[in-house]
């Protein structure tokens, strides 16, 4: 049996350097928007625990102002806790559910916002990115308060 070889005409030399040259920043890529879903995943579910955090401690105040420092304060102490990727933070607690007469269910409600940078991670992408949550609580019905 007579052995047959075959012969390529084109030179391959090179072709793994072109490989490379087109696999390598299509992977830089893909890996830079993994960075920017799990920042922007984490900084998502650090803000929602800070908004129901808020929402928790204004609600069980005993006056609207107080609501609104323990509200506000709560917020801050879950990010800081949770280091959250936030270059700012506000939090705004709607205290209207105090006016709510004894014997009624009102609601405290806490929006938390939180800016995330973005710059650094892909040219193209904005320099920063706002997440913001909301969280309620039912303020007690029958605890004396004041609005």
């Amino acid at each position: 049996m007579k052995h047959v070889t075959t012969h390529r005409d084109g030179d391959e030399r090179g072709s793994t350097t072109l490989e490379l040259v087109i696999v390598v920043p299509g992977f830089i890529l893909l890996l830079l928007l993994l960075v920017f879903g799990f920042r922007a995943t984490t900084a998502g579910q650090n803000v929602e625990a800070a908004a129901g955090a808020a929402a928790r401690d204004a609600a069980l105040a005993r006056s609207a102002g107080l609501a609104q420092a323990n509200g506000a304060s709560a917020a801050s102490a879950a990010i800081n806790q949770a280091q959250a990727p936030c270059q700012s933070t506000r939090a705004s607690i709607d205290t209207s559910g105090f006016n709510a007469p004894l014997g009624q269910i009102g609601t405290v409600r806490a929006t938390v916002s939180c800016v995330v940078p973005l710059y650094g991670l892909l040219p193209m992408l904005p320099g920063t990115m706002t997440i913001t949550k909301t969280a309620s609580q039912p303020v007690d019905a029958y605890t004396q308060r004041q609005p």
